[in-house]
């Protein structure tokens, strides 16, 4: 039994991973219709599938920057004038004393 869950797994990670290499163009914001389940779900493939390569996502989901090694933002505080955010996650759980 446990093997075939580990093949239908696979089955479906190289169906998304797919998918992904497919749609990569189209892919903006592909996270915005799901709903919280299904966004944590496609979080988690996406994270199991960075092992093998990188993703930059953009989001404005939770769920999905919850998962992020780092977060990048773009912020105006004046008019006219943008600064770049960087968040390493990683880094602020290892500085916080927070480890899953």
């Amino acid at each position: 039994m446990i093997e075939k869950m580990k093949r239908a797994q696979a089955i479906t990670d190289a169906g998304f991973e797919h998918m992904l290499k497919v749609l990569s163009p189209d892919m903006t914001e592909i996270d915005a219709a799901l709903d919280d389940r299904n966004v944590e779900r496609y979080a988690g493939y996406l994270h199991n599938l960075s092992q093998k390569t990188q993703f930059i996502v953009i989001t404005h989901r939770r769920g999905t920057m919850e998962t992020a090694d780092v977060l990048y933002g773009v912020t105006m505080q004046e008019q006219g004038v943008s600064k770049l955010l960087r968040l390493d996650l990683n880094q602020m759980e290892q500085q916080l004393g927070i480890m899953e």
